[in-house]
């Protein structure tokens, strides 16, 4: 019974411990004016409390408490209990995303080869320019599965939306047949709410061959993604209207008329395509 007690009292006491480590890293992590940090549980002899950038642990066994940083310098910290209390720095990947002094990445060239493709799209008569959309549906789908996504769609308006249509791309998307490239479109211009660029085979190509992805991307979605990952939001309601355009008459998917083209000396794809 008494070895059981001894046992029990020093588990207690182990456990107090940790807890105090826990608190008095809590402590630091407030006098170091540290934000969006948290302590999590004790492992280990260790408390841990992460901070933007930085890691804050607390061991039991050192003698001494202090703030180690990535630089140099070093703030000792006395706790009541003996504590090592230590920041260190998060992923290298980490630092370039958060840090703003790191340029983002753009295109070389991308402002010369949006102002020519405005200038060659200023009279707007394309085909997407002037026709509904009865003539400009894809070919190559399955009629009969349009117009059941069609059916379907109306009767889920009707009945779920008093007859109008979803406010938000999660509920656009839901909706059969619709995609996120009709989703962020229908978003901008039903609801003059700009969430993303709508991206088709038109963007999807000419964003390929004008490099305008970091690396080539494989399907419309993943140029979406590479798109707004650079591109200033400003220009996001414009790009699918030029480039769809653009490459309904000029940068055909098979044989671009590039001799047209006011990017032909600073196209990437150019020389390869002729």
């Amino acid at each position: 019974m008494a070895s059981l007690y001894a046992q029990t009292n020093k588990t207690v006491r182990k456990a107090t411990r940790y807890k105090n480590c826990a608190s008095q890293a809590a402590a630091v992590q407030k006098n170091a004016g540290t934000e969006g940090c948290h302590v999590s549980s004790v492992n280990s002899g260790e408390a841990s409390a992460v901070a933007t950038g930085l890691n804050l642990k607390a061991d039991k066994h050192t003698g001494q408490a202090e703030i180690g940083r990535a630089i140099p310098s070093r703030v000792g910290l006395k706790q009541k209990r003996n504590l090592k209390i230590e920041y260190e720095c998060r992923s290298a990947e980490h630092s370039e995303k958060s840090d703003p002094k790191v340029p983002k990445w753009e295109p070389r060239n991308w402002k010369e080869h949006l102002n020519n493709i405005r200038e060659m799209r200023k009279n707007k008569d394309a085909p997407v320019d002037h026709m509904g959309a009865e003539k400009c549906f894809d070919k190559d789908a399955d009629p009969p599965t349009k117009v059941k996504y069609i059916r379907q769609t109306t009767e889920i308006l009707k009945w779920q939306y008093n007859g109008d249509i979803p406010n938000n791309v999660a509920e656009l998307v839901k909706l059969p047949g619709v995609g996120a490239k009709m989703a962020h479109l229908a978003m901008d211009i039903a609801w003059n709410n700009i969430t993303g660029i709508g991206v088709d085979t038109h963007v999807h190509r000419i964003s390929n061959r004008l490099k305008w992805v970091k690396k080539e991307t494989k399907s419309p979605e993943d140029t979406r993604i590479a798109l707004e990952s650079w591109l200033p939001k400003e220009y996001w309601s414009e790009i699918n209207w030029l480039l769809v355009g653009f490459g309904q008459q000029i940068c055909l998917p098979v044989g671009p008329r590039c001799t047209e083209c006011l990017n032909r000396e600073i196209c990437p794809a150019s020389k390869r395509l002729h």
